[in-house]
């Protein structure tokens, strides 16, 4: 078999898989692009470390100390909680539309319990009466990944909930006249 042959096949499997994952395909690209430039503070902030201390060097563990030692696990609740919104106005536009929103019960225990956790932790965090600091910074941190994961759903929940929503696009008299006569469709 020639190259032509095996691009061809890549080619076709790729047209095919795109097609049906687009929702996830899409809202992968903007999920990392938001926030990648989301972050831009903490990348700024490790920028500003490595310049201002003598014979840093660049690897992960110091990019991770760095961000580890200015980023407190209270603070982080407020962005969760800014990962979410997004989520609940898509939950809540999927139930005024009435249309199915997979494990909608699951999804709304899931992010009730964050929000929950969320108020208290930084209730807590900001009176400065949390006594388990390392178990707030372990379930923060576990939260924060949740946060991610919904978010990201909520992208692609957002995406399928438009393509329901579009209207249906009236044919022309041309395309109803060949319908009828069987040709083109």
């Amino acid at each position: 078999m020639s190259y032509t042959h095996y691009k061809n096949l890549i080619v076709k499997w790729y047209r095919e898989f795109s097609e049906k994952h687009e929702d996830y395909i899409d809202s992968l690209g903007e999920f990392l692009l938001v926030y990648f430039f989301s972050n831009i503070p903490y990348i700024a902030l490790v920028l500003v470390h490595l310049l201002g201390t003598e014979d840093a060097h660049v690897d992960f563990s110091t990019i991770y100390n760095v961000i580890a030692l200015n980023v407190k696990s209270g603070e982080i609740l407020i962005y969760v909680s800014t990962l979410l919104a997004p989520f609940v106005y898509v939950m809540w536009q999927y139930h005024r539309s009435r249309k199915n929103f997979p494990l909608y019960g699951l999804f709304m225990i899931l992010t009730g319990a964050v929000y929950f956790y969320c108020l208290i932790v930084f209730s807590m965090y900001r009176s400065g009466s949390i006594k388990n600091v390392p178990f707030v910074e372990d379930t923060s941190l576990y939260f924060y990944i949740l946060a991610l994961v919904l978010w990201y759903y909520s992208l692609v929940f957002a995406r399928k909930l438009q393509k329901m929503m579009r209207p249906i696009p009236e044919k022309s008299g041309a395309q109803q006249i060949l319908d009828g006569l069987g040709g083109n469709g």
